[in-house]
């Protein structure tokens, strides 16, 4: 029940600046595939139930649920939705927030907050084989834009590395990349 009071008042704080963010149920999450782990939790695959359509997405579960824990996890949500552009999207979409009931505690539970998915990130994608010079500087280029945009916002990200730029999509020129877009992703530090 705390956890869903926080939930609401984000919810409340983001309506005011015309950021909508859906509360999902946690039995319309289907969890899959581990993507990754952090310092706060771990973020799985997943497909939840969206005006009845299935939407594949990410689902961050936010394991610690002390007091401090739950609000920073909460701050970076709203700072996602506060740096996100119409136009140029670069930053990571929020879908929405769900209070998810622990057998520990089911009182408190743990935050999950549900995002777009990607395919991996740029060190795994440039790692992964020698793309050309142009496509690396088109990124480079792409991504100091998209900073430039959220420093016009007024959030300063504090932590961009490759692992925090999610790659979504690739096109291709035959076999070899053409371009590539992109998400700016874990604000935590911002």
């Amino acid at each position: 029940k705390q956890l869903e009071g926080k939930i609401k008042d984000s919810v409340r704080r983001l309506r005011k600046i015309n950021c909508h963010l859906e509360v999902f149920e946690p039995e319309t999450i289907q969890y899959g595939p581990l993507l990754g782990r952090g310092g706060e939790g771990v973020v799985h695959q997943c497909i939840v139930e969206y005006k009845g359509l299935p939407l594949q997405c990410a689902v961050k579960s936010v394991l610690c649920n002390n007091e401090e824990s739950i609000q920073l996890a909460l701050e970076e949500l709203e700072i996602l939705c506060m740096a996100r552009d119409p136009i140029a999207d670069h930053v990571l979409q929020v879908y929405g927030v769900s209070a998810v009931p622990t057998k520990e505690d089911p009182s408190l539970g743990h935050l999950a907050i549900i995002t777009e998915a990607g395919l991996k990130n740029s060190l795994q994608f440039f790692q992964e084989e020698n793309h050309c010079l142009k496509l690396k500087i088109r990124l480079l280029c792409d991504l100091a834009s998209a900073i430039h945009y959220v420093h016009q916002r007024k959030i300063m990200h504090r932590d961009i590395k490759p692992e925090n730029v999610l790659i979504t999509h690739v096109s291709y020129r035959g076999r070899t990349p053409d371009k590539i877009q992109f998400k700016i992703m874990d604000f935590g530090m911002g």
